[in-house]
């Protein structure tokens, strides 16, 4: 039902949302990271994701703008 899971093209999508400033994008990406599903894993860019999801949370609720937010 649906369509296959392709857990490379979910990276790039939640690559992508993360970047425009959805948090749950940098979250998801940062699990894929940490777990190696569908990227090549990487602790270091696992934790760069997930303190830019934290930023973007925060700055949502404060509303600021996500220039202060690390990159990935």
């Amino acid at each position: 039902r649906g369509t296959a899971r392709d857990p490379v093209r979910a990276a790039q999508l939640y690559r992508m949302v993360c970047e425009g400033g959805a948090s749950t994008g940098c979250e998801h990406l940062a699990q894929a990271l940490k777990q190696g599903r569908g990227v090549i894993q990487d602790e270091a860019a696992a934790e760069r994701a997930s303190a830019r999801a934290k930023c973007v949370f925060q700055a949502s609720l404060a509303s600021r703008d996500l220039a202060s937010c690390p990159g990935l």
